[in-house]
């Protein structure tokens, strides 16, 4: 079996499982991964992965912080753990490389933020765009997957609250306080959102480049990097909520 496939197959039983959360990720490590061995394999098959293959692409993400590490080692290993279990390969090549280890919380570079900044912050938005974005994360605290998956059918302004989808499929209904009801409102009123109800709540930062039907929460860790250095702040997503 080509590799390309192998991965393939792996992330629709992923999907199936329910485990979209980490999906796009995944799938991304996986991918650079076959495009590093075909550079020099074009035919590779899960059978001729070897340890050392699997060594020289972890290699090249030396220096990047720890939890990408850590990701990238996670999904080419539960690689290949399923095609073992499939009976694809006859050895897991990754079972003798021992996984990174994630920094304890204590030991981990954590970002606050304080209300000033979400000040600071809410003044540096420049667009419908950037202000919904915001808006989501600090009035209701929701993960960056939940907030690109909002859309306009999950609000509710009649009873203020909106509905959202969160990690493991739970669908949670959130009560919105009044600031954030009137910016929504204010958004549809304005004509410069589209607010059908499947359009997304906080719109993609570049429309006419989105080719694909499913969103990238990306674009959300995106939009908040580029408010908080326009702000001089430092902030994510997770440090909003």
């Amino acid at each position: 079996m080509r590799l390309a496939r192998a991965i393939d197959l792996w992330l629709g039983e992923l999907s199936r499982a329910g485990r979209q959360d980490g999906t796009l990720d995944l799938s991304a490590a996986s991918e650079q991964f076959v495009d590093q061995l075909e550079r020099t394999r074009p035919d590779v098959g899960v059978q001729e992965v070897t340890t050392n293959d699997c060594r020289a692409f972890l290699d090249g993400w030396r220096g990047c912080a720890a939890s990408t590490v850590c990701t990238v080692h996670s999904a080419v290993n539960g690689l290949f753990a399923w095609l073992f279990l499939e009976g694809e390969v006859e050895v897991n090549p990754m079972a003798r490389i021992k996984r990174p280890r994630r920094p304890r919380p204590g030991e981990a570079d954590v970002v606050i933020v304080t209300p000033d900044d979400v000040g600071r912050m809410f003044a540096a938005c420049d667009s419908w765009q950037e202000f919904l974005c915001l808006s989501v994360l600090a009035y209701v605290g929701a993960r960056r997957d939940a907030a690109s998956r909002l859309r306009w059918r999950d609000v509710d302004l009649s009873f203020g609250s909106v509905r959202l989808h969160e990690k493991g499929g739970k669908v949670v209904d959130v009560t919105i306080p009044d600031e954030l009801a009137q910016i929504l409102r204010e958004a549809c009123e304005s004509g410069a959102v589209r607010c059908g109800p499947d359009d997304c709540v906080i719109p993609n930062r570049r429309p006419a480049s989105v080719k694909r039907p499913e969103r990238s929460n990306k674009s959300i860790w995106e939009t908040v990097i580029k408010i908080a250095r326009g702000a001089g702040v430092r902030s994510t997503v997770h440090a909003l909520r």
